[in-house]
């Protein structure tokens, strides 16, 4: 499942344990981000 059909699964209905979860998976998904344009900047493969 992605992080976007998740975020959308929990729209509707979330367990505590799912939106903690979520939390951890959404703060990854913007490391990922900041890494990546890193990355990207520096020209270093990614």
């Amino acid at each position: 499942m992605s992080f976007g059909a998740f975020s959308k699964k929990l729209e509707k209905d979330a367990s505590i344990p799912e939106e903690d979860d979520w939390m951890e998976w959404e703060a990854a998904e913007n490391m990922l981000k900041v890494w990546m344009q890193a990355a990207k900047k520096t020209g270093v493969s990614a």
